[in-house]
């Protein structure tokens, strides 16, 4: 899977509200765990999925909904390798 990254950064009101947006979608992840920043990307699997990046100190993730269907990618920082824009797991 390639996930492409349009980079925008976030203001305090915005990244205040992606952070409990966050913290809604992935319950898996502590409240503790406070979001530093979140990007509009997309990620391709079978067709392109239009969604967001939500970059905390430990986990990278990744949530779309295209045709109703949801779909949430979490990898720990160590799990993943960056290169030039793009990551793969």
């Amino acid at each position: 899977m390639v996930l492409t990254v349009i980079p925008c950064l976030c203001s305090v009101f915005q990244l205040s509200k992606s952070n409990s947006q966050y913290h809604k979608i992935f319950k898996e992840i502590s409240k503790e765990e406070q979001l530093r920043q979140s990007y509009t990307c997309a990620l391709q699997k079978d067709i392109l999925y239009q969604g967001r990046m939500f970059v905390s100190d430990h986990w990278i993730c990744f949530h779309s909904k295209v045709f109703g269907r949801d779909t949430k990618v979490l990898q720990t920082q160590t799990q993943l390798v960056v290169t030039a824009g793009f990551w793969f797991y």
